[in-house]
């Protein structure tokens, strides 16, 4: 395969793994959440709020942990060059 090509496995698989550590170090509600924030970036807190009932300012500073985590965690670290979190 080509450079391209495997670059893109990889980042594949990088993403597989963050939501697999994500998913075993949170409960399905904050899994569900980080997924809809991180995947659907248009999806406002405002709108999370409203879905699950959880005020604006919880829901950012549990998102935000859950992105340092995965930033701090050391498995990622040697892949950092793909790693962008929005």
């Amino acid at each position: 395969p080509d450079q391209e090509t495997e670059m893109q496995k990889e980042a594949e698989q990088l993403a597989t793994d963050i939501l697999k550590y994500v998913r075993d170090i949170t409960t399905p509600q904050e899994y569900r959440i980080f997924c809809l924030k991180t995947t659907f970036p248009a999806c406002s807190y405002g709108e999370l709020s409203l879905y699950t009932g959880i005020p604006v300012s919880t829901l950012h500073r549990r998102v935000a942990a859950l992105k340092t985590a995965v930033l701090h965690e050391g498995v990622f670290l040697v892949r950092k060059q793909y790693l962008s979190i929005s």
